[in-house]
Protein backbone atom coordinates (compact mmCIF):
# COMPACT_ATOMS: atom_id res chain seq x y z
CA UNK A 1 0.00 0.00 0.00
CA UNK A 2 2.71 1.97 0.65
CA UNK A 3 4.66 1.18 -2.82
CA UNK A 4 1.43 2.15 -4.47
CA UNK A 5 1.70 6.24 -2.75
CA UNK A 6 4.88 6.56 -3.11
CA UNK A 7 4.39 5.98 -6.64
CA UNK A 8 1.34 7.93 -7.25
CA UNK A 9 3.30 10.73 -5.98
CA UNK A 10 6.29 10.12 -8.63
CA UNK A 11 3.92 10.60 -11.22
CA UNK A 12 2.12 13.49 -9.85
CA UNK A 13 5.56 15.39 -9.48
CA UNK A 14 6.48 13.91 -13.39
CA UNK A 15 3.12 15.62 -14.56
CA UNK A 16 4.24 18.92 -12.75
CA UNK A 17 7.56 19.14 -14.38
CA UNK A 18 6.36 18.41 -17.79
CA UNK A 19 3.49 21.13 -17.33
CA UNK A 20 6.49 23.32 -16.06
CA UNK A 21 9.23 22.60 -18.71
CA UNK A 22 5.90 23.25 -21.40
CA UNK A 23 4.96 26.95 -19.11
CA UNK A 24 8.42 27.89 -19.20
CA UNK A 25 9.40 27.00 -23.39
CA UNK A 26 5.99 28.95 -24.13
CA UNK A 27 7.54 31.78 -21.95
CA UNK A 28 10.72 31.55 -23.83
CA UNK A 29 9.21 31.58 -27.30
CA UNK A 30 6.91 34.54 -26.39
CA UNK A 31 10.01 36.58 -25.07
CA UNK A 32 11.55 35.39 -28.38
CA UNK A 33 9.01 36.13 -30.67
CA UNK A 34 8.78 39.77 -28.51
CA UNK A 35 12.15 40.35 -28.95
CA UNK A 36 12.07 39.53 -33.01
CA UNK A 37 9.37 41.61 -33.52
CA UNK A 38 10.57 44.74 -31.52
CA UNK A 39 13.90 44.18 -33.37
CA UNK A 40 12.04 44.61 -36.57
CA UNK A 41 9.66 47.13 -36.07
CA UNK A 42 12.74 49.21 -34.39
CA UNK A 43 14.66 48.35 -37.86
CA UNK A 44 11.91 49.29 -40.26
CA UNK A 45 11.70 52.55 -38.21
CA UNK A 46 15.20 53.36 -38.24
CA UNK A 47 15.33 52.16 -42.05
CA UNK A 48 12.18 54.45 -42.70
CA UNK A 49 14.40 57.16 -40.78
CA UNK A 50 17.35 57.35 -42.89
CA UNK A 51 15.32 56.99 -46.27
CA UNK A 52 13.49 59.70 -44.92
CA UNK A 53 17.01 61.97 -44.28
CA UNK A 54 18.53 61.01 -47.46
CA UNK A 55 15.39 61.78 -49.42
CA UNK A 56 15.20 65.33 -47.62
CA UNK A 57 19.08 65.66 -47.97
CA UNK A 58 18.81 65.10 -52.03
CA UNK A 59 16.06 67.58 -52.05
CA UNK A 60 18.53 70.16 -50.48
CA UNK A 61 20.96 69.14 -52.76
CA UNK A 62 18.51 70.24 -55.76
CA UNK A 63 17.81 73.74 -53.93
CA UNK A 64 21.64 74.35 -53.45
CA UNK A 65 22.32 73.55 -57.07
CA UNK A 66 19.49 75.80 -58.02
CA UNK A 67 20.60 78.58 -56.26
CA UNK A 68 23.94 78.63 -58.00
CA UNK A 69 22.63 78.51 -60.68
CA UNK A 70 20.01 81.32 -59.88
CA UNK A 71 23.53 83.20 -58.67
CA UNK A 72 25.14 82.57 -62.24
CA UNK A 73 22.16 84.05 -63.95
CA UNK A 74 22.13 86.77 -61.78
CA UNK A 75 25.90 87.85 -62.41
CA UNK A 76 26.00 87.22 -66.20
CA UNK A 77 22.92 89.32 -66.58
CA UNK A 78 24.49 92.02 -64.73
CA UNK A 79 27.84 91.58 -66.50
CA UNK A 80 25.59 92.29 -69.84
CA UNK A 81 23.86 94.90 -68.47
CA UNK A 82 21.26 96.33 -71.14
CA UNK A 83 22.35 94.02 -73.64
CA UNK A 84 21.35 90.72 -71.33
CA UNK A 85 17.79 91.21 -73.65
CA UNK A 86 19.52 90.43 -76.48
CA UNK A 87 20.88 86.91 -75.31
CA UNK A 88 17.90 85.08 -74.53
CA UNK A 89 20.10 81.78 -74.30
CA UNK A 90 20.89 83.28 -70.99
CA UNK A 91 17.60 81.82 -70.00
CA UNK A 92 18.72 78.76 -70.03
CA UNK A 93 20.99 78.90 -67.33
CA UNK A 94 18.01 78.40 -64.85
CA UNK A 95 14.78 77.52 -66.91
CA UNK A 96 16.33 73.79 -67.83
CA UNK A 97 15.41 71.72 -65.46
CA UNK A 98 17.97 69.27 -64.02
CA UNK A 99 17.68 65.61 -62.13
CA UNK A 100 19.90 62.86 -60.72
CA UNK A 101 21.08 60.58 -62.02
CA UNK A 102 21.90 62.48 -65.11
CA UNK A 103 19.14 61.29 -67.49
CA UNK A 104 20.50 59.54 -70.63
CA UNK A 105 19.00 60.31 -74.09
CA UNK A 106 18.67 57.96 -76.71
CA UNK A 107 19.97 60.19 -79.17
CA UNK A 108 23.15 60.35 -76.84
CA UNK A 109 26.41 58.84 -78.91
CA UNK A 110 28.20 55.84 -77.53
CA UNK A 111 31.52 57.55 -75.21
CA UNK A 112 28.39 60.03 -74.04
CA UNK A 113 26.49 57.27 -72.58
CA UNK A 114 28.93 56.00 -71.22
CA UNK A 115 30.34 58.74 -69.69
CA UNK A 116 27.05 59.26 -68.14
CA UNK A 117 26.44 55.72 -67.08
CA UNK A 118 30.42 55.96 -65.53
CA UNK A 119 29.68 59.63 -63.80
CA UNK A 120 26.42 58.31 -62.41
CA UNK A 121 27.82 54.97 -60.96
CA UNK A 122 31.20 56.67 -59.32
CA UNK A 123 29.01 59.39 -57.61
CA UNK A 124 28.47 58.50 -53.68
CA UNK A 125 25.20 60.26 -53.98
CA UNK A 126 22.39 56.93 -54.52
CA UNK A 127 19.40 58.97 -53.78
CA UNK A 128 17.67 60.99 -56.54
CA UNK A 129 16.13 64.52 -56.95
CA UNK A 130 14.44 66.28 -59.65
CA UNK A 131 14.99 70.41 -59.93
CA UNK A 132 12.81 72.87 -61.48
CA UNK A 133 12.73 76.51 -61.61
CA UNK A 134 10.44 79.01 -62.58
CA UNK A 135 9.84 83.00 -62.63
CA UNK A 136 7.86 84.05 -59.91
CA UNK A 137 7.78 87.74 -61.03
CA UNK A 138 5.73 87.37 -63.71
CA UNK A 139 2.14 86.92 -61.77
CA UNK A 140 -0.21 89.48 -60.47
CA UNK A 141 0.99 90.63 -57.17
CA UNK A 142 -1.37 90.66 -54.09
CA UNK A 143 0.84 93.12 -51.93
CA UNK A 144 0.96 95.74 -54.95
CA UNK A 145 -2.73 96.66 -54.38
CA UNK A 146 -1.15 98.90 -51.52
CA UNK A 147 1.76 100.01 -53.27
CA UNK A 148 3.23 103.80 -52.45
CA UNK A 149 2.73 103.86 -56.21
CA UNK A 150 -1.08 104.53 -57.36
CA UNK A 151 0.44 103.02 -61.00
CA UNK A 152 0.74 99.35 -59.32
CA UNK A 153 -1.63 99.81 -56.87
CA UNK A 154 -4.81 100.30 -60.15
CA UNK A 155 -2.75 98.19 -63.07
CA UNK A 156 -2.88 95.44 -59.88
CA UNK A 157 -6.94 95.90 -59.60
CA UNK A 158 -7.40 95.99 -62.77
CA UNK A 159 -5.35 93.25 -63.53
CA UNK A 160 -7.67 91.05 -60.89
CA UNK A 161 -11.03 92.49 -62.30
CA UNK A 162 -9.83 91.58 -65.84
CA UNK A 163 -9.09 87.88 -64.82
CA UNK A 164 -12.55 87.46 -63.17
CA UNK A 165 -13.96 88.72 -66.14
CA UNK A 166 -12.28 86.41 -69.02
CA UNK A 167 -13.03 83.32 -66.66
CA UNK A 168 -16.67 84.28 -66.51
CA UNK A 169 -16.88 84.40 -70.65
CA UNK A 170 -14.96 81.31 -71.26
CA UNK A 171 -16.20 79.22 -68.42
CA UNK A 172 -19.51 78.53 -68.77
CA UNK A 173 -19.58 76.99 -64.95
CA UNK A 174 -17.61 79.45 -63.53
CA UNK A 175 -19.79 81.61 -64.85
CA UNK A 176 -23.13 80.85 -63.82
CA UNK A 177 -21.94 80.26 -60.30
CA UNK A 178 -20.44 83.79 -59.85
CA UNK A 179 -22.38 86.25 -62.73
CA UNK A 180 -23.35 88.23 -59.78
CA UNK A 181 -20.17 87.89 -57.17
CA UNK A 182 -19.08 90.83 -55.86
CA UNK A 183 -15.31 90.79 -57.44
CA UNK A 184 -14.75 94.59 -56.47
CA UNK A 185 -15.70 93.40 -52.57
CA UNK A 186 -13.72 90.70 -52.70
CA UNK A 187 -10.61 92.79 -54.01
CA UNK A 188 -11.34 95.58 -50.95
CA UNK A 189 -11.05 93.05 -49.03
CA UNK A 190 -7.29 91.95 -50.08
CA UNK A 191 -6.44 95.28 -49.53
CA UNK A 192 -8.43 95.94 -46.18
CA UNK A 193 -6.32 92.83 -44.94
CA UNK A 194 -3.31 94.60 -45.64
CA UNK A 195 -4.30 98.17 -45.03
CA UNK A 196 -3.39 99.74 -41.80
CA UNK A 197 -6.66 101.85 -41.67
CA UNK A 198 -9.63 100.36 -40.03
CA UNK A 199 -12.32 101.42 -42.45
CA UNK A 200 -13.06 99.36 -45.23
CA UNK A 201 -12.82 99.82 -48.76
CA UNK A 202 -16.07 98.56 -48.71
CA UNK A 203 -17.71 100.93 -46.41
CA UNK A 204 -17.89 100.27 -42.28
CA UNK A 205 -15.33 98.53 -40.06
CA UNK A 206 -13.16 96.09 -41.45
CA UNK A 207 -13.17 94.23 -38.69
CA UNK A 208 -16.80 93.55 -38.47
CA UNK A 209 -16.42 90.99 -41.42
CA UNK A 210 -14.59 88.55 -39.54
CA UNK A 211 -15.65 85.72 -37.26
CA UNK A 212 -15.15 85.18 -34.04
CA UNK A 213 -12.57 82.27 -34.83
CA UNK A 214 -10.32 85.06 -37.29
CA UNK A 215 -9.36 87.00 -33.93
CA UNK A 216 -6.41 89.54 -34.91
CA UNK A 217 -7.82 89.30 -38.56
CA UNK A 218 -7.05 91.23 -40.60
CA UNK A 219 -3.31 91.82 -39.71
CA UNK A 220 -2.83 95.11 -41.57
CA UNK A 221 0.51 93.79 -43.08
CA UNK A 222 1.23 91.98 -46.23
CA UNK A 223 0.38 88.46 -47.71
CA UNK A 224 3.21 86.35 -46.14
CA UNK A 225 1.89 83.15 -48.35
CA UNK A 226 -1.18 83.05 -50.85
CA UNK A 227 -2.88 80.98 -48.82
CA UNK A 228 -3.57 83.21 -46.42
CA UNK A 229 -6.93 84.25 -48.93
CA UNK A 230 -8.86 81.62 -47.67
CA UNK A 231 -9.30 84.00 -44.27
CA UNK A 232 -10.53 86.44 -46.19
CA UNK A 233 -14.40 86.34 -45.71
CA UNK A 234 -16.33 86.39 -48.64
CA UNK A 235 -12.90 84.09 -50.44
CA UNK A 236 -14.45 80.64 -51.92
CA UNK A 237 -12.49 77.57 -52.42
CA UNK A 238 -13.84 78.25 -56.41
CA UNK A 239 -11.67 81.40 -56.40
CA UNK A 240 -9.14 80.69 -54.35
CA UNK A 241 -8.26 77.84 -57.04
CA UNK A 242 -8.79 80.03 -59.71
CA UNK A 243 -6.20 82.70 -58.36
CA UNK A 244 -3.75 80.19 -56.75
CA UNK A 245 -1.52 79.91 -60.33
CA UNK A 246 -1.82 83.64 -60.95
CA UNK A 247 -1.02 85.12 -58.06
CA UNK A 248 2.07 85.92 -56.01
CA UNK A 249 3.17 87.80 -52.96
CA UNK A 250 6.94 87.86 -54.50
CA UNK A 251 6.21 90.55 -58.07
CA UNK A 252 8.84 92.04 -59.96
CA UNK A 253 6.53 95.03 -59.24
CA UNK A 254 5.45 95.04 -62.93
CA UNK A 255 4.73 92.04 -65.92
CA UNK A 256 7.50 90.61 -68.25
CA UNK A 257 5.55 89.63 -71.15
CA UNK A 258 8.36 87.36 -72.06
CA UNK A 259 8.03 84.89 -69.12
CA UNK A 260 3.93 85.84 -68.10
CA UNK A 261 1.35 83.20 -68.96
CA UNK A 262 -1.20 83.04 -71.59
CA UNK A 263 -3.87 83.78 -68.87
CA UNK A 264 -1.58 86.87 -67.45
CA UNK A 265 -0.69 88.14 -70.96
CA UNK A 266 -4.93 88.20 -71.36
CA UNK A 267 -5.33 89.67 -68.33
CA UNK A 268 -3.63 93.13 -69.16
CA UNK A 269 -6.87 94.19 -71.46
CA UNK A 270 -9.89 92.49 -72.43
CA UNK A 271 -8.59 93.48 -75.62
CA UNK A 272 -5.60 90.53 -75.59
CA UNK A 273 -7.91 87.41 -76.99
CA UNK A 274 -6.74 83.57 -76.67
CA UNK A 275 -5.81 84.09 -79.93
CA UNK A 276 -3.63 87.13 -79.67
CA UNK A 277 -1.70 85.99 -76.58
CA UNK A 278 -0.82 82.34 -77.99
CA UNK A 279 0.45 84.88 -80.85
CA UNK A 280 2.31 86.99 -78.73
CA UNK A 281 3.95 83.35 -77.13
CA UNK A 282 4.55 82.19 -80.09
CA UNK A 283 6.64 85.79 -80.88
CA UNK A 284 8.63 85.94 -77.82
CA UNK A 285 9.57 81.93 -78.42
CA UNK A 286 10.64 81.99 -81.99
CA UNK A 287 13.75 84.43 -82.48
CA UNK A 288 12.53 84.42 -86.46
CA UNK A 289 9.48 85.82 -85.56
CA UNK A 290 11.50 88.17 -83.21
CA UNK A 291 12.55 86.61 -79.98
CA UNK A 292 11.93 88.38 -76.67
CA UNK A 293 10.31 91.80 -76.28
CA UNK A 294 12.85 94.24 -75.38
CA UNK A 295 11.25 96.75 -74.45
CA UNK A 296 7.52 98.18 -72.95
CA UNK A 297 7.35 100.30 -76.63
CA UNK A 298 8.37 97.01 -78.83
CA UNK A 299 5.43 94.57 -76.72
CA UNK A 300 2.99 97.24 -77.23
CA UNK A 301 3.68 97.29 -80.47
CA UNK A 302 3.08 93.99 -81.41
CA UNK A 303 -0.17 93.71 -79.78
CA UNK A 304 -1.12 96.33 -81.56
CA UNK A 305 0.42 94.35 -85.13
CA UNK A 306 -1.69 90.93 -83.96
CA UNK A 307 -4.84 93.20 -83.76
CA UNK A 308 -5.28 93.75 -80.00
CA UNK A 309 -8.42 96.54 -79.51
CA UNK A 310 -7.19 98.01 -76.26
CA UNK A 311 -9.05 99.77 -74.02
CA UNK A 312 -6.13 100.86 -72.19
CA UNK A 313 -3.12 103.37 -72.26
CA UNK A 314 -0.08 101.10 -72.65
CA UNK A 315 1.88 103.84 -70.69
CA UNK A 316 -0.34 103.44 -67.43
CA UNK A 317 0.74 99.65 -67.64
CA UNK A 318 4.41 98.75 -65.94
CA UNK A 319 5.67 96.25 -68.07
CA UNK A 320 9.25 95.12 -67.48
CA UNK A 321 11.28 93.29 -70.05
CA UNK A 322 15.11 93.30 -68.26
CA UNK A 323 16.37 90.57 -66.12
CA UNK A 324 14.13 88.69 -64.21
CA UNK A 325 14.61 88.40 -59.88
CA UNK A 326 12.31 86.29 -58.66
CA UNK A 327 12.18 82.52 -58.62
CA UNK A 328 10.17 79.66 -57.33
CA UNK A 329 12.50 76.47 -57.13
CA UNK A 330 10.83 73.21 -56.54
CA UNK A 331 12.73 70.52 -55.73
CA UNK A 332 11.71 66.71 -55.14
CA UNK A 333 14.35 64.23 -53.38
CA UNK A 334 13.82 60.60 -53.42
CA UNK A 335 14.89 57.19 -51.96
CA UNK A 336 13.74 54.16 -51.95
CA UNK A 337 10.29 54.52 -51.49
CA UNK A 338 9.98 57.95 -50.00
CA UNK A 339 9.94 60.95 -51.59
CA UNK A 340 10.39 64.55 -49.77
CA UNK A 341 9.61 67.92 -51.94
CA UNK A 342 11.33 71.58 -51.25
CA UNK A 343 9.64 74.75 -52.09
CA UNK A 344 11.65 78.07 -52.05
CA UNK A 345 11.25 81.80 -53.83
CA UNK A 346 14.12 83.88 -53.93
CA UNK A 347 14.13 87.70 -54.97
CA UNK A 348 16.46 90.37 -54.95
CA UNK A 349 14.86 92.94 -52.99
CA UNK A 350 17.09 96.06 -53.75
CA UNK A 351 15.64 95.27 -56.97
CA UNK A 352 12.48 95.09 -56.23
CA UNK A 353 12.54 98.35 -53.61
CA UNK A 354 14.96 100.40 -56.61
CA UNK A 355 11.87 99.89 -58.93
CA UNK A 356 8.73 101.04 -56.80
CA UNK A 357 10.74 103.63 -55.85
CA UNK A 358 10.82 104.66 -59.86
CA UNK A 359 7.32 104.66 -59.59
CA UNK A 360 7.04 106.76 -57.44
CA UNK A 361 9.67 109.05 -58.55
CA UNK A 362 7.94 109.29 -61.59
CA UNK A 363 4.34 109.98 -60.29
CA UNK A 364 5.29 112.95 -58.43
CA UNK A 365 4.10 116.50 -59.93
CA UNK A 366 6.99 118.28 -61.78
CA UNK A 367 7.92 120.87 -59.21
CA UNK A 368 8.53 124.46 -60.75
CA UNK A 369 11.15 127.36 -59.90
CA UNK A 370 10.24 130.23 -58.38
CA UNK A 371 10.67 131.49 -62.27
CA UNK A 372 7.85 129.01 -63.17
CA UNK A 373 10.42 127.30 -65.04
CA UNK A 374 10.75 123.08 -64.51
CA UNK A 375 13.18 122.27 -61.75
CA UNK A 376 16.41 120.87 -62.69
CA UNK A 377 16.42 116.98 -63.60
CA UNK A 378 17.48 114.82 -60.85
CA UNK A 379 20.91 113.78 -60.86
CA UNK A 380 22.09 110.65 -63.18
CA UNK A 381 21.47 107.24 -61.11
CA UNK A 382 25.10 105.83 -60.42
CA UNK A 383 26.01 102.28 -61.49
CA UNK A 384 24.08 99.28 -60.39
CA UNK A 385 25.96 98.35 -57.09
CA UNK A 386 27.43 94.77 -57.38
CA UNK A 387 25.70 91.53 -56.45
CA UNK A 388 25.70 90.76 -52.95
CA UNK A 389 28.28 88.00 -52.25
CA UNK A 390 26.77 84.26 -51.19
CA UNK A 391 23.54 82.48 -51.88
CA UNK A 392 20.81 84.93 -53.35
CA UNK A 393 18.38 85.74 -50.66
CA UNK A 394 15.61 83.14 -49.52
CA UNK A 395 12.24 84.63 -48.54
CA UNK A 396 9.81 81.82 -48.66
CA UNK A 397 10.83 78.18 -47.46
CA UNK A 398 8.64 75.01 -47.40
CA UNK A 399 8.97 71.14 -47.08
CA UNK A 400 6.40 68.63 -47.39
Amino acid sequence: MAFKNALRVIKNKSGIAIITAILALAFMTYLATEVTYDATVEYLVNSQELKRLKAYYAARSGVEISLLRIKAYQQVTQKLGKNAANYPMINLIWQFPLQFPLAVSENMGLMAKDDFKEANESSFFDANFDTQISDEGSKIDLNDLVSPSQVLRDHTRKLLLNSFAQEIESNKRFESKYRSFRFEELINQMADFMSDKRASLNGGDKNAAYKDEYQGYPPNRAFRTISELRILPLMEEDLYQFLENKITVFGLKGINPNTATKEVLMSLDQGITPEIADKIIKRRNDENEGGPFKSAEEFWAAVNQFGARLSIDPKNVPIVTDTLISFRIKSTGVYGNVRTQIEAVVSDIDKVASRVADYVKKEQPVVETPTGEPAAPSPTPAAPTPIPPGPPRILYWFEY
